[in-house]
């Protein structure tokens, strides 16, 4: 289907648009903020609203019965109207992670108040590369409209060679 220097092309511009991609894809964390709280966790739960923009890592060693959730938005909602947690929280020592959470939720099912210490850490994700994926987009592309085109060309000349054996065979047959 391809010459071997239209293969050697096409190879060489899917491999340029995949480690364009690949490096368009590096990601950076700065961290930007931490924090450290001690907290006495009553029976019940204890619910912080979160104000931070990227990634968040909760670090704690909970006492025994004693539950962290990072809550997204919708996870959060449904804790205000309906009372529901996710199914699985954090306990023990816990190392949570969740991009952009609205909540921390400390669940304490100890029957007693808790002391409970954290470190909230924040990271800014970088994605300094990020617009390469157009330059990515462009070779695929490329490589793309160069298949379609050889296609087409080899469609093409096929189409011609049966026109010309069709028109060899209308001549055979009217002299014939």
């Amino acid at each position: 289907m391809f010459e071997k220097k239209q293969l050697l092309l096409f190879i060489s511009l899917i491999g340029i648009s995949l480690l364009l991609l690949c490096t368009a894809n590096y990601t950076i964390e700065e961290m930007t903020e931490t924090r450290d709280e001690e907290l006495m966790i009553e029976p019940g739960y204890l619910l912080m609203k979160l104000e931070y923009e990227g990634k968040v890592e909760v670090i704690a060693d909970l006492p025994e019965h004693v539950y962290l959730y990072l809550l997204n938005r919708r996870e959060l909602e449904d804790f205000m109207s309906r009372g529901e947690i996710p199914e699985e929280g954090y306990k023990g020592r816990v190392v949570a992670h969740a991009i952009s959470p609205e909540a921390l939720l400390i669940l304490n099912k100890s029957g007693s108040a808790v002391k409970v210490y954290l470190k909230i850490v924040v990271y800014k994700i970088v994605k300094p590369y990020a617009l390469l994926a157009l330059l990515s987009y462009a070779f695929s592309l490329a490589a793309i409209a160069m298949l379609f085109i050889t296609i087409m060309r080899r469609e093409a000349e096929k189409l011609r060679k049966l026109e010309e054996r069709s028109v060899e065979n209308k001549v055979k047959f009217s002299k014939g």
